[in-house]
């Protein structure tokens, strides 16, 4: 979730009594006012996550007004109109807009089919939003026909997890999302894992397989947004909450791994708002004549453009390193949760079960392939162990538990 933002933004004015052309020009100037105040806030050094959230929480408060005039439109107030619940989904959804970023919304009704007052309303949000030049992504579907296309599609399922209503019936959205999750989650969260491991494999493999790449994708590429994204989605599969910080509690992640894993989605995140405004447009590039303009934008102090490039993509690497690691280990984490709970359950009762084989040595064991600490103190209680951790998994061929690795470097200062 968003940070709570620093910037206070106040409804649009009202356009009821105004006509079409003026009631857009009103909102224009709104939009325009709070783009001026946000870019503000970005120049003036403020994180990723505040200024996409205040960019959301913008064009939430654009969208509640619209709807609430759409619906009490002259005419139609008299008219029957079928439960509704307008719903942002994808980056939108998780309370998070970049600058030129679309605006993804789901228009979620009652009923077999719209009605005419619920399409006059649809229609009448639709044209208000295009007149304002916003880019919009948009369905109009019953739950139904929702819980198809999550069924059949784990993008669509992935859209739908952070889905928030905006305007109209909350109650409603609240009750289509139980479902949601007792439909399209429960029972499938190892194919879910399995599919986003190989989104992962295939999408690192299309970006070399490393942060190191000369001109990275802050969006896509190794270490970018989307792998924290896959942190969000899996915690919501696994665990219903959409909040990754809920692993620290459940052991996946340590509370230092958290606080490096936000730091580094906050930095990305600002090179990325950075990139929309200096382009005007969506653009996930970071280039490397962009490199040397966002350097300079962000004040690294070195004298010479390519040293402020160096020092400004020393810390790009680092941060989208971090989340590659924490993100990662995360990931395997559930993995070998979701594989021991299919040995305890995928068994026929009446065989027994062979135990896995546990062997124990010098404040280690192994089990399932990997190399585990024993206890938290481990390395406390003797620092060698910082070396012969990796002895002991070379010489057993081993791989290090995402819990060692994490205790490994909480433990660098030993």
């Amino acid at each position: 979730m968003p940070n709570p933002t620093t910037l206070r933004i106040s409804p649009p004015p009202e356009t009821r009594d105004l006509g079409r052309a003026e009631a857009v020009a009103v909102f224009r100037r709104f939009l325009q006012l709070q783009d001026r105040r946000i870019q503000m806030r970005h120049q003036a050094g403020a994180g990723g996550i505040e200024v996409a959230g205040a960019r959301a929480r913008v064009f939430d408060l654009v969208l509640q007004r619209i709807f609430d005039e759409a619906l009490a439109a002259p005419g139609q107030v008299a008219k029957p109109c079928q439960r509704v619940a307008v719903v942002a989904v994808g980056g939108y959804g998780r309370g998070l807009l970049n600058p030129h970023s679309d605006v993804d919304l789901l228009f979620l009704y009652e009923g077999r089919q719209p009605g005419p007052r619920l399409l006059e309303v649809v229609n009448d949000i639709l044209y208000r939003l295009w007149d304002l030049g916003l880019k919009l992504g948009h369905a109009v579907r019953t739950i139904p026909e929702t819980m198809r296309q999550a069924l059949e599609d784990f993008q669509t399922m992935s859209a739908l997890i952070e889905s928030r209503c905006v305007a109209g019936d909350r109650k409603f959205h609240d009750d289509f999302h139980k479902r949601f999750r007792k439909q399209c989650v429960a029972g499938r969260q190892d194919a879910y894992l399995q599919n986003r491991l190989d989104d992962l494999a295939e999408r690192h493999a299309k970006h070399l397989g490393t942060v190191y790449v000369q001109e990275p994708n802050v969006k896509l590429g190794v270490g970018g947004l989307r792998d924290y994204h896959n942190i969000i989605w899996l915690s919501y599969v696994k665990f219903g909450t959409t909040d990754p910080e809920q692993l620290v509690a459940r052991g996946l992640l340590t509370a230092s791994a958290w606080k490096e894993l936000h730091r580094a989605y906050d930095f990305v995140l600002r090179v990325r708002n950075h990139l929309h405004f200096l382009e005007k447009r969506a653009r996930d590039v970071l280039t490397l004549h962009l490199q040397g303009v966002v350097a300079t934008d962000f004040h690294y102090p070195q004298r010479s453009i390519l040293r402020r490039c160096e020092a400004f993509m020393r810390d790009y690497y680092h941060h989208t390193r971090a989340i590659r690691r924490v993100t990662s280990q995360a990931i395997e984490s559930l993995e070998i949760e979701s594989q021991r709970r299919q040995r305890k359950h995928g068994f026929i009762p009446f065989l027994p079960r062979k135990r896995p084989r546990r062997e124990e040595f010098d404040g280690f064991y192994a089990e399932d392939g990997r190399c585990h600490p024993l206890h938290p103190r481990v390395f406390d209680e003797d620092p060698a162990r910082l070396m012969r951790c990796f002895q002991h998994a070379q010489l057993r061929h081993l791989r290090l538990a995402p819990s060692l690795k994490d205790l490994v470097t909480a433990s660098f200062h030993l």
